[in-house]
Order: structure tokens, then sequence, then C-alpha cells
């Protein structure tokens, strides 16, 4: 049904506000500087863990890796939190030879000052105290046993009795001491991988370097105006209000009914290819962000929000949106894979600007994410190359110049194992934006948060007891801000009208679309 059949009013004037000062929020969204503590889809409970937590730091290359325990519980707080988190680590191949070498070539490309040698002789440390560990329990049990066969002796004297009782009272001591350097060296292990990459796919480029693997449309013939002014000159968009972040704007009349249309034109094509849509919160709290990599003490990362009872993350829509919601879940085989999305707005504070600076790079925009969760081994790769395929044919309906990147490690969070971006070429200023993207994680977010799936295909979530970690796919299938600065240019006629694409006439009332 077109939104023509829908709406049953006339024309009249439509504002749409992207700016961070909303009703609610005006006044509570701070950046804090200082560090403080961190379809059918099978959900379990979140539990909300109520203690501020220390925050630990590594420096890593240019950056500071920061890295908080909301992922891991130490043992002397198991006993004061709702449920234990503790990622499912494979560590026989995580340091595997083979891995390792994939693993020095990822912290290499990525500039991570990470001692992997570190951490693997931390492992073997671990392994050491574990048989040892062993070696004492086997040990201990034996000497039990040896003793009730020695007391049922008549002859059993009270010498070798002691020597029996000395000899148990030094093994669980040992034992004693053995446990609390085996949790030591744990914590410090689960810590220090927490800080390890994903590896990367061969065709990753370096830093900043995109490779350029197709390129659909042509060049305007003509030069058309730039959209901020053209937008200000025919009432589409104002800006400098008092009131509001300098670096953000209002839409009005066609342009804020476009937003609104390019939203339901993407959302009803995913709908019609088996995505199911989510309606998700805002904020979060730090795990969901931590577990996708995001740095929640950086301001230029996240804003805060500074709540009643402790601090949230304000996010919007983003990949913090699945990570959230399907955390510690078993999903059934029969779901895999699951394709969800959500419509709403991001926030990305690294695009924070005193001036406005045009649509492409302000910090709040309407976005929509996707997200893909599958089965591991190939179905990741095949779940990849569909989703991008898809929105490159979407964007191929419309009027504009585009192309196909693999994205290089500077732009790759270090859950990435790759990342694809479809870019929009802005007329005026001849310069490439990323208008959509997708990234595969593999099994990274899924071991830190304990998604998983049936083994054995022929068993029930509930029931199984042996489980894989499902490889998750997220991306973002339309930045809306970035879609329409180019379509205010591309789309100018020559009486400085706007000609609304085909493909979203049926979006919009019809004296915008005639």
């Amino acid at each position: 049904m077109s939104l023509n059949n829908i709406l049953r009013f006339g024309c009249f004037q439509v504002n749409v506000y992207i700016g961070i000062a909303r009703p609610g929020l005006a006044g509570c969204v701070r950046r804090h500087f200082r560090q403080h503590a961190g379809s059918s889809g099978p959900s379990r409970p979140i539990h909300t863990r109520h203690t501020r937590r220390p925050r630990l730091a590594l420096v890593t290359g240019n950056k500071k890796m920061h890295y908080s325990t909301s992922l891991f519980t130490t043992a002397t707080e198991s006993e004061r939190v709702p449920f234990v988190m503790k990622p499912e680590f494979d560590f026989h191949k995580l340091f595997h030879e083979d891995n390792v070498v994939y693993l020095k070539e990822s912290i290499l490309k990525r500039k991570l000052r990470v001692d992997l040698n570190k951490i693997m002789y931390l492992w073997e440390r671990v392994k050491d105290v574990e048989e040892n560990m062993n070696f004492l329990q086997t040990r201990r049990e034996s000497l039990k046993e040896e003793g009730k066969n020695f007391n049922r002796q008549k002859s059993a004297s009270q010498e070798v009795k002691m020597q029996f009782r000395t000899e148990g009272k030094r093994i669980r001591e040992n034992l004693k001491k053995a446990t609390a350097l085996y949790n030591s060296l744990s914590q410090e292990l689960y810590l220090s991988v927490l800080q390890l990459p994903n590896i990367l796919h061969p065709e990753t480029p370096s830093e900043e370097e995109v490779k350029v693997i197709e390129v659909h449309g042509s060049k305007a013939d003509t030069m058309p105006i730039k959209h901020v002014p053209y937008g200000i000159e025919n009432g589409l968009l104002s800006i400098n209000h008092d009131i509001v972040n300098p670096g953000m704007c209002y839409l009005h009349g066609k342009a804020a009914w476009l937003q609104m249309a390019l939203l339901w034109w993407m959302s009803n094509a995913l709908m019609d290819r088996g995505f199911m849509r989510f309606s998700s919160p805002d904020m979060y709290k730090p795990v969901a962000l931590e577990a996708v990599c995001v740095d929640v003490t950086d301001p230029e990362q996240v804003f805060s929000v500074l709540t009643s009872e402790s601090n949230l993350y304000l996010t919007g829509v983003s990949s913090a949106v699945f990570s959230g919601y399907y955390m510690m879940s078993v999903i059934e085989n029969a779901d895999l894979p699951q394709r969800s999305f959500s419509v709403g707005t991001h926030y990305d504070a690294s695009k924070e600007s005193q001036s406005f600076l045009g649509l492409p790079t302000i910090m709040q925009r309407s976005q929509i994410e996707i997200s893909c969760l599958c089965h591991a081994s190939s179905e990741s790769d095949s779940v990849f190359h569909q989703t991008t395929d898809m929105l490159l044919d979407l964007y191929s309906q419309l009027p504009v110049q585009l192309r196909l990147v693999e994205v290089g490690t500077k732009d790759l969070l270090p859950s990435m194992y790759r990342k694809q971006a479809i870019q929009l070429l802005l007329p005026s200023t001849q310069e490439y934006y990323e208008v959509a993207c997708v990234y595969n994680c593999t099994d990274y977010i899924s071991r830190r948060l304990k998604i998983r799936y049936p083994a054995d295909p022929t068993q029930r979530a509930a029931q199984s007891r042996k489980r894989v970690h499902a490889h998750t796919i997220h991306g973002t299938a339309v930045n809306v801000p970035v879609l329409l600065a180019v379509l205010l240019e591309t789309c100018q006629t020559e009486d400085q009208n706007l000609a609304i694409p085909t493909v979203l006439t049926d979006f919009l009332p019809k004296i915008f679309s005639s």
C-alpha cells in the first residue's frame, strides 16, 4: 500500500529536526572525560549489573585501547552479580600456529601495539598450572583411597596415620595455592585476550586504502548547486538556530518527506527480502558496545548519558542493538540465517562540530542498521556477499554515481574481519561518502556474548548441550543524510525544482511526487 492511501490529509508543512537536543534528552547528554565503570528470534532475559567496576587500559599503537571487565566477571565478583560473564574463547584454536600467523598480521596491519607473545606465554603458564592442579587433585584422591585401605588394617600404626594426614594437608595447601594462582592467571589471560583483534580477510587493504570493486552510474553533465545553499534557498534546509548544536539542521517540506520516503523505501525492500524489523532502544549498557569493540571511555566514540542509577551510552541504531538483544541466546538451527533490521537515529560522537558542514557530516542521522546471524564456516561468506549484492542492486535504482569498495584497516573496528562499503559521489565536491556498508565479524562477537546454536541440527535449542557460536554480519542499509545530500544535488532540474526518483514516488504524498 502506498503512502498516498494511508495519509488522508492535504498538503502542509512538515518539520523534521536532526539535532542532539530532543525533548527528554536536552540537558542530559554530556560527555564524560573521566574513566568510569562501566520471524521469531529466541530471547533471554538480560540481567542488569548494579555494581561499579574498575576499568583497565592498555596502550596500543597510536591509540589507547580500553577494555572493561563488563565482558568478564572476576572470581571475586562472581558472588555479587546477578549472572557471570565469561567469554567462550577456544584457546587451543586461537593460539594454534596457523592462527597465530593471521593474528600477528592483523595486529601489524591495524597498528595495534599488542604483545601477542606475552599473551601466548601467559596461556602456557595457565596450562602448566592447570596440569599441576590436575596432578595434585589426582594425588589427593589417590592418597585418600590409600588412607582408607590402611585404616582397614588392624596393625595400622599411629605414626603412619600421621604421615597420611601430613601429606594430605600438604597437598591441600598446595592445591589451594595452585587454584589461587590459576584464577589469577586465568583472569589476566581473559582480559589480555579481550584486547586481541579479529583476523583479517586476505582482500582487506592496509590503512586508509580502499580497493574499488565496482563502479555504477555516470557523472552529471552539469555541476549542480551545492545541497546546502540549494536547500536553504528553496526552503528545504534551515541552519544556525541558537538552541541547537551548530553542526545540526532542520529539514522542511519536501526534504523532510524525502527523508521519510528513503526510510520507507529501504524498510520495504528489506522486509520483502526476509528481514525482520526491530524497534530498539537508543541507550545501552557498556557490555553491548564493548562486545563490538567500541571504547565507551572515549568521548570521540560515544556519548555518555548520566542516569540516576549509572551511565548509559547513546548510540541509537547500531550493531549494539543486535548484540544486546541476542546476548546469551541459543538460536534454533531452523531460524538461521536470521536477518533483522532496525530503523531510527544514530548518534556519532566523532562527528560533533561547531559549524554546519553539510548533511553527510552531521552527528545525528536517520539510519537503518542490519544484522544477520548465520551458521559458522562458509555460510557467513555467502550471507556477506548476498547482503552486499542486495544493497548494490537497490542503490543502482537511483540516479546516483556509486562505487563498491573493500575498506582498509584504518576504518575497521577490531571486531571486523572485513568490510565492504557502498559510496556515493557528491557532485558538488566530487568526493565519495559512505551511504551503506556490510561487515563480517565471524564469531568474534558471539564468543564474547555467548550467541550460539545447537551443534546437532536435529536437536532443539533447549535440548542441546553442545553448541556452536554463530557468525554475525552487521552493516548499515542506508545513511539517510548522505543519500539525501546526493539526491538534492543530482535530482535538481533546470528550474531548480527537485525531480523525485521513480522508486520513491510511492512513499510520498501525491503533491510532492507529481
